[in-house]
């Protein structure tokens, strides 16, 4: 990944190791789609400084079938 501003998120520093990110304004959606090709558990947080440390983290668990 690159480090850079996108979308007013920060995109480097302490998470410089993304692999995938979207932003959205306020109140707004977006959709990421991916294909997850390995099992294990994702974390997924929220790159606006303060953020994450507020508690918007969530894990994605991927399971083969």
């Amino acid at each position: 990944s690159s480090s850079g501003d996108v979308g007013g998120h920060h995109m480097g520093g302490d998470h410089a190791d993304f692999d995938l990110h979207v932003s959205v304004q306020a109140g707004g959606t977006n959709v990421l789609k991916f294909t997850a090709d390995q099992p294990g558990t994702y974390r997924i947080l929220c790159s606006v400084q303060g953020h994450e440390e507020a508690g918007m983290v969530a894990e994605l668990i991927v399971v083969s079938q």
